[in-house]
């Protein structure tokens, strides 16, 4: 079947100026590689200014070399720029191929446009086979269809015709999710959720859920359409409500401590930029509301019968009694992105995410949040996949402390770092430990009654380094994928002031941070091995062990 060229060219001259160059040092390098033998008569494809053609004439003594390029230019630059009888330069002939139809077949809920509207190229365009291959792999990254999902090519009613064809097989894209279980960090855990990526074969997505556990419940619904009015415009929202018990240990054992309310929603919208850049920017508004257990950490603090009891620094800590109360959060943020991986489940490519929310378009709180997040994968040979990922993240706050030694970043607002593999929620980064005193001056040096609080931080980054092994299709249907993986993460909490209280049985504070990254190792399928946490109390570090 014929190919066609619609590269311009510009002067011989300026082409070698810039990537001639490189073109003459690297066929040296090709021809170490490829060989040749003395006699023969050689073809040089694609000669361009004639880098590899002279190369061929210096290395090998050949009876004729030939060399074909689309472009005149080149063909006529390389003609006065190597003198030699046995090379000939011609232009070779390039006629444009059209696609001529395209036909997709096996699509028995997704509707055609769907897939149609990912193709790169139209019915009637010339063929370009960069754009045969961006559009599997957009279809790929939809999520429907089988893997390894092929548009294949085939002769069209004359030579300058080429028919694309595509036969898909549906894959589930509807889930109901209803799972029980018991954990020891978070007693019964119920869940319950609907999620259809596929919504009537639109590419909808609709999601809604709903989970309960001794320190957790939350309920959400959400819609996404990708393509508003058959146009690359994505709209998006969703509602939530998250109510969130955090706890502490008093020496080995994990405690109840704040309680967090939070509803809110979100809307976003999102268009490409060009291929591969996408960019996106949404709206949140939602309601905080951060309560402690009276009986429990409430007293009289200033010693006066008439006045109701107040939030106690010495039980709770001053950090939480200066969390109390509602906060609303007006956000506008947007995301820039750059994606040119092959699929949902990708194995080459790399992604990569700058996003940023800025906190105070009314509201109470005011800050700037900077996450970035990237990840390359390589497919290596026999299918395993390697995959690098880093990403991390930093709050500036837009407005000034209200006290002394008081962040003016609040602590729901913090960075607690991703769930690392292998450790409790919230099981790593910086920390407060507060201890009891033995006596006026004497602090209790056992770990018996120490409380540790987790703070949260500004800044955090982590990078991941996974490798995962081949596996059949079924076991990739399940979400069964075997993988070894190393983990390293930091996390930052801001100092306050050194003036803490220091009254009979108030907490010593301690805030650190962390000086050094800390790595996590682990081999696992599916689910990887799980670890022990160990805590260094108040430093901040985390170190982990079999």
């Amino acid at each position: 079947m014929a190919v066609s060229s619609t590269f311009k060219a510009g002067s011989g001259e300026g082409y070698d100026q810039v990537m001639g160059r490189w073109s003459a040092r690297l066929a040296e390098v090709f021809l170490d590689f490829s060989g040749g033998a003395d006699g023969e008569d050689i073809l040089d494809a694609g000669c361009g200014t004639g880098s590899l053609t002279s190369a061929l004439s210096r290395r090998i003594k050949a009876r004729s070399i030939t060399g074909v390029d689309f472009s005149p230019i080149y063909v006529d630059y390389a003609s006065a720029a190597i003198r030699d009888p046995r090379i000939t330069f011609k232009v070779g002939e390039s006629p444009r191929v059209y696609v001529e139809r395209i036909n997709i077949q096996g699509n028995t809920v997704t509707r055609d446009k769907v897939i149609r509207r990912e193709f790169r190229l139209n019915e009637g365009d010339a063929f370009n086979a960069f754009k045969v291959k961006r559009s599997q792999d957009r279809i790929q990254s939809l999520g429907f269809f089988q893997e390894n999902l092929e548009i294949k090519q085939a002769q069209g009613s004359s030579n300058d015709r080429v028919v694309l064809n595509l036969d898909v097989e549906e894959k589930s894209t509807g889930e109901l999710q209803l799972s029980a279980g018991y954990s020891s960090l978070e007693g019964f855990i119920l869940s319950a959720s609907v999620a259809q990526r596929n919504f009537m074969g639109k590419g909808q997505q609709l999601q809604t859920g709903i989970s309960y556990s001794k320190y957790s419940k939350s309920i959400s619904a959400g819609f996404t359409e990708p393509y508003l009015f058959d146009k690359s415009i994505l709209l998006g929202g969703e509602i939530f409500y998250q109510d969130y018990n955090s706890f502490n240990f008093v020496g080995n054992e994990r405690n109840q401590t704040y309680g967090q309310n939070r509803i809110g929603g979100v809307v976003r919208v999102g268009f490409p930029v060009t291929e591969f850049v996408s960019f996106g920017a949404r709206y949140s508004l939602s309601q905080d509301d951060i309560t402690l257990d009276e009986d429990t950490f409430f007293e009289d603090v200033d010693n006066d019968p008439d006045t109701p009891d107040e939030c106690s620094p010495r039980l709770a800590g001053r950090y939480l009694c200066q969390e109390l109360g509602k906060h609303l959060t007006s956000l506008v943020g947007y995301n820039a992105g750059y994606d040119d991986t092959n699929g949902i489940r990708a194995t080459r490519g790399q992604r990569i995410i700058l996003s940023q929310d800025f906190a105070g378009l009314g509201g109470d709180v005011k800050y700037i949040r900077s996450r970035l997040d990237a990840t390359k994968y390589f497919l290596l040979p026999k299918a395993f996949v390697l995959s690098i990922h880093a990403e991390g993240g930093y709050i500036h706050p837009l407005e000034k402390s209200e006290g002394d030694g008081q962040d003016p970043i609040r602590i729901s607002d913090r960075f607690f770092g991703p769930q690392m593999r292998g450790f409790d929620i919230r099981g790593i980064g910086p920390r407060v430990e507060r201890r009891p005193y033995d006596s006026p001056t004497e602090l209790d040096n056992s770990n018996k009654n120490v409380v540790s609080d987790a703070l949260g931080g500004r800044a955090y980054y982590m990078g991941r380094l996974e490798i995962e092994f081949p596996s059949t299709s079924a076991l990739k249907n399940l979400g069964i994928r075997p993988s070894a993986f190393g983990d390293v993460f930091f996390g930052s909490a801001m100092r306050q002031s050194d003036d803490l209280e220091h009254a009979v049985d108030v907490a010593r504070k301690e805030l650190a941070e962390r000086k050094a990254p800390r790595p996590v190792m682990s081999i696992g399928a599916s689910i990887a091995d799980r670890l022990k946490s160990l805590r260094r109390k108040g430093s901040g570090k985390v170190v982990a062990a079999r």
